[in-house]
């Protein structure tokens, strides 16, 4: 079935590029609006084979709406949700984290210890843990997968990955300066231009036949 994709050599050479960054770590791509970015990261997904899983990033987003939120069964008991974030880490799926450049530092300092060493606390007393330290604390203990969960440890699935997409840093207002080095430390940064005048006229071709 077709995704609607049409390459260019640049799209071409970008998506490759990226590839090689995603084989190694976590990635983010910069870009203007309407340039593309999420059918860029369609494809590459795609060409892998990953289940993915967007999560639309906003302005006054807490650390604790990234994480778990908390809600109420039909009986009236209140519990934590899981994430979509939290669930892609465990699944295994891409996540996709739009709009980077809306979110507060302060926020997105919750993914650092989530992108640099695979770990997570959750508010309900709860943690994920990579792969390699999650066999090793089972090992240790002589613990079954189920009584880790009981114990409230989960694994990160060895598969996940997150992708950021965000737009550039303003020029000339201090809002606008969202590239800390904080952030700049979290991921493998790709920039993506719009298309010129020319490769639009190659997509139109392509796309009508004409």
């Amino acid at each position: 079935a077709s995704t609607g994709y049409v390459p260019t050599a640049y799209h071409n050479w970008l998506l490759a590029d990226m590839l090689l960054s995603h084989s190694v770590g976590d990635v983010c791509l910069v870009g203007p609006r309407g340039c593309g970015k999420s059918a860029l990261v369609k494809q590459m997904t795609d060409l892998l084979g990953y289940r993915t899983e967007t999560i639309q990033l906003y302005a006054d987003m807490t650390a604790r709406d990234l994480l778990q939120q908390r809600t109420t069964t039909e009986t009236g008991d209140t519990v934590w949700r899981l994430s979509p974030l939290v669930e892609a880490a465990i699944e295994g799926k891409l996540a996709v984290l739009d709009g980077l450049h809306r979110v507060h530092r302060g926020t997105l300092a919750v993914l650092q210890r989530l992108v640099h060493d695979r770990e997570l606390q959750l508010y309900d007393g709860s943690r994920l843990i990579g792969q390699e330290k999650f066999d090793m604390i089972k090992e240790e203990n002589g613990f079954s997968d189920q009584e880790m969960i009981e114990r409230g440890i989960r694994v990160i699935h060895p598969a996940f990955r997150l992708f950021a997409l965000a737009e550039p840093p303003s020029v000339g207002t201090a809002k606008g300066q969202w590239m800390s080095p904080e952030i700049l430390s979290m991921f493998s940064f790709h920039e993506m231009r719009a298309l010129s005048q020319k490769e639009e006229s190659e997509v139109l071709t392509k796309m009508t036949g004409t």
